[in-house]
């Protein structure tokens, strides 16, 4: 089946895609919302850490 062209919108606190504007309202600060931006930041956390890492393993070279 096609679809009819219903547009979404996405929550700009943790990226839920929404059906409406007045649902998305609903949505916002609940704790749906919350527990996706705790995902999200959790793995922006291990993203910047583990990117640290390898650019601490990078910078290291041994002394001949």
């Amino acid at each position: 089946m096609a679809s009819q062209g219903k547009s979404k919108v996405k929550c700009d606190l943790c990226g839920f895609l929404a059906t409406s504007e007045g649902f998305l309202t609903k949505h916002r600060g609940k704790r749906p919302c919350q527990e996706a931006q705790r995902k999200l930041r959790d793995q922006a956390v291990i993203l910047s850490q583990s990117s640290a890492a390898d650019d601490d393993n990078r910078s290291v070279n041994p002394v001949k």
